[in-house]
């Protein structure tokens, strides 16, 4: 098989291989399956056809590796950090307004999630409500409350 892509196709191929490997590998390593031969093989690859084709922030170690500099990860990474940051807040904001929804549902929102299988639409105004919160004020006016019930949403997770 062939492919035949531009060096900026390649510069784009490279850094998708590398964060969806940079992805996978850490929830193998999680998971106590992570496996360097196997997982790193096609980035291997494509980092030996980058040198080849002389692409910019590809280089060779003293020890034989081929990968990005650290100038050319570290961007990379960036994009990660940037994910990681993004997902904080959308998972916050579901987290917390699906509490407060299990914590105030009525029979007609056990109904309709029932019939829907998907939770009350009226949840999204929740969301909402901390998506505004926390663009406004991030995390400062959170507080525990250590005298907050602890109801079960194990199933709402």
């Amino acid at each position: 098989m062939s492919l035949n892509l531009t060096k900026e196709q390649l510069v784009e191929l490279l850094q998708l291989v590398h964060l969806g490997g940079y992805v996978r590998n850490a929830v193998r390593e999680q998971e106590g399956d992570y496996d360097p031969k196997r997982d790193e093989a096609l980035e291997s690859l494509l980092y030996g056809i980058a040198l080849e084709q002389n692409i910019p922030g590809i280089e060779r170690t003293g020890d034989g590796y081929i990968g990005p500099t650290d100038d050319l990860e570290e961007q990379w990474h960036e994009i990660v950090e940037a994910y990681d940051e993004d997902q904080f807040w959308f998972e916050l904001e579901r987290l917390l307004g699906q509490r407060d929804l299990e914590r105030t549902m009525t029979k007609d929102d056990r109904d309709e999630a029932e019939q829907s299988g998907w939770l009350p639409k009226r949840v999204h105004k929740l969301y909402e409500r901390y998506s505004d919160e926390f663009e406004k004020f991030g995390i400062e006016r959170l507080e525990i409350n250590p005298a907050a019930p602890i109801p079960d949403i194990r199933d709402l997770l």
